[in-house]
């Protein structure tokens, strides 16, 4: 909490800054500003640690595959090169839901339709991807579609409810809404993927600053919570 004094020596609090942290069910939350988290060395990453507990590292496959250092206004970011860059472990932060949210600070690079930036679980259960006119959310093999900017840096944001309804959100906007998925979504083999999938063998040419997911469709004004904490922090 940060605080202020008055002229007649009151003190005033000031605003208590949000984290992710912040909200329950948080199961995942990669930030490439926080270099505790990564291992790099010659300008690249080869591990990035999730910073909500619930899973170990992802990493890399071979040295070929690590993403490298760069920035999004300014702060730093991984920049996966759409050819083989990844970082993965077998292992996936939850099993199976029938809600979540999940968000995601990016800058497309070059895109072709269903280009993974984080998935879960096998290809098409849980992937935020970008597609060549905005974003994309697969969910339990079905796909909804949202249009963007695909030149300028993004948060994104995807949610689902347990009526199965789901919504797309660009910089705080909502730009697509409707049923998705089944009932139950399961995530199949383990298996949490930033950069790409390895199950498909897809990857994305882009930049990737922030992951998110929570195990539950947050409230509106939670949603609102994180993607002030985004825009801010990223200067979206």
């Amino acid at each position: 909490m940060s605080m202020s004094l008055t002229g007649c020596g009151n003190i005033i609090p000031g605003p208590i800054p949000f984290f992710p942290t912040d909200l329950t069910g948080l199961v995942t939350w990669f930030d490439a500003t926080d270099n505790a988290t990564l291992i790099t060395g010659s300008g690249a990453a080869s591990s990035w640690s999730d910073k909500s507990g619930t899973i170990n590292p992802i990493t890399i496959g071979s040295f070929a595959f690590e993403p490298t250092l760069t920035t999004i206004n300014s702060k730093q970011a991984l920049l996966f090169d759409g050819a083989n860059d990844s970082l993965a472990i077998s292992q996936s932060p939850i099993s199976s839901f029938t809600e979540m949210s999940c968000f995601v600070v990016f800058q497309n690079v070059s895109a072709f339709t269903g280009t993974p930036i984080f998935g879960i679980g096998t290809f098409g259960q849980l992937v935020m991807a970008i597609e060549t006119s905005g974003v994309q959310l697969i969910l339990d093999g079905a796909t909804m579609n949202g249009t963007a900017n695909t030149s300028t840096p993004h948060y994104f944001a995807a949610t689902r409810n347990t009526s199965q309804i789901a919504a797309l959100r660009i910089d705080g906007v909502q730009v697509a809404t409707g049923s998705l998925g089944g009932a139950t979504v399961a995530v199949g083999i383990n298996n949490t993927c930033a950069g790409g999938d390895l199950n498909s063998g897809w990857f994305c040419n882009a930049r990737i600053g922030e992951i998110i997911l929570y195990n539950r469709q947050l409230t509106g004004p939670e949603i609102t919570d994180v993607e002030t904490y985004l825009s801010g922090k990223w200067s979206i």
